[in-house]
Parts: C-alpha cells; sequence; structure tokens
C-alpha cells in the first residue's frame, strides 16, 4: 500500500489527486485557446462578408455617373455653393496688429489698430491667406494716407473701413458684393 494521506471524498490519496490534476488543466487552457482563435477567424470572414456585400450592392453605374455628374457640373456647382452658404457661420480672418503714423503735418500721431476681415466662406479665407502680405501693406498705406483729423469721428472710421474692404476686395480679384470681404471690423483702435 502507498504511503500518503487518504482523501475522503474521492478515496484516494493527496499523492494521486496531485497527479491527475495538472493533467486537466493544460486541457482546459487549450480548449479555450482553441475557442478564442476560431471566435476571431470566425469575426473576420464576418467582416469579409460585410465588405464584399457592400461592395457588390454598389452597382458601376452608380460610381461612374457620380464621376461624371461632378465634372460636368463642377463650374455652376462652384457658384451655388457660395449663393447657397448665406446660412452658414462666417468666417473671420484677423490681420497682424497695424502700427502707423499718420498723415499729419501739424501734429505726431500714431494708430495702432487690430482688424478682423469678415468672409463668406473657408475659400475666400484660404485665398485671403495667399496674398496676406499684400493686404496687409495697403491696409497700412491706407491708414497712414488718413489725417488725425479723418480718423477722431465714427464716420472717419466708417469710411476707412470700407475703403480696406474696397482694397481688400480689389486684391482678392472679386467683384460681386456676395464675394470677397463682407465687413471690416476694428477690434482695437488706438490713436495717440
Amino acid at each position: 500500500m502507498r504511503r500518503g494521506v487518504f482523501n475522503s471524498r474521492r478515496g484516494e490519496t493527496m499523492a494521486e489527486a496531485k497527479a491527475v490534476e495538472p493533467v486537466a488543466a493544460p486541457k482546459g487552457k487549450k480548449t479555450l485557446l482553441i475557442v478564442a482563435i476560431i471566435g476571431v477567424l470566425l469575426l473576420l470572414v464576418l467582416i469579409a462578408i460585410g465588405v464584399v456585400g457592400f461592395l457588390l450592392l454598389r452597382t458601376p453605374a452608380d460610381v461612374g455617373s457620380d464621376v461624371v455628374a461632378s465634372q460636368s457640373e463642377e463650374a455652376p456647382k462652384k457658384k451655388e455653393k457660395k449663393k447657397a452658404d448665406h446660412g452658414a457661420p462666417p468666417v473671420f480672418e484677423k490681420l497682424q496688429t497695424i502700427t502707423a503714423n499718420l498723415n499729419s503735418a501739424e501734429e505726431e500721431a500714431v494708430v495702432q489698430t487690430d482688424v478682423v476681415l469678415e468672409l463668406p466662406d473657408a475659400e475666400t479665407q484660404t485665398a485671403l491667406k495667399n496674398i496676406l502680405p499684400r493686404v496687409q501693406a495697403e491696409v497700412i498705406k491706407l491708414i497712414r494716407s488718413k489725417t488725425p483729423a479723418d480718423l477722431r469721428t465714427v464716420a472717419g472710421t466708417d469710411k476707412l473701413a470700407a475703403e480696406i474692404q474696397g482694397t481688400v476686395n480689389r486684391l482678392l480679384d472679386v467683384t460681386d458684393k456676395d464675394e470677397g470681404v463682407q465687413s471690416v471690423n476694428f477690434t482695437t483702435f488706438i490713436m495717440q
């Protein structure tokens, strides 16, 4: 008879129980690993079936007609887009802070201002950014051409804003009032 402690529940010794248990554990891990691999493979097959189904539901005629339609209506869509975007929020572009001497023989005066341009869309903003150094230079020239008396009144600053708007729209090569700069806003305006 073997020596060992007798396990009353199973009717075997502890040594026999220990010898049996390690053999059962690896089978459970292998089964779990196999089930996990099969699950992942099934998931990949379902995804592949979904992609193939999606591609098959889109007919070649639909794809071809989309390309032809977009090419043939490209120019009219640009015009329609500008008119249809009136409900979209405007885009604002802030110029660099401008500090300029004013044109005056009697007194020395300096203006420091921040100018924010209201634009109809991001396309116009991109066009503006492409010529921003020229815009900045022209705005400085406009401000330097003014006298302190011109800019002390609200009417004077409104006139300057209209001139800036016209100058920037000319630089953007814009003729329609719905395109280009919609408004010129002075967020700071300090004259000393």
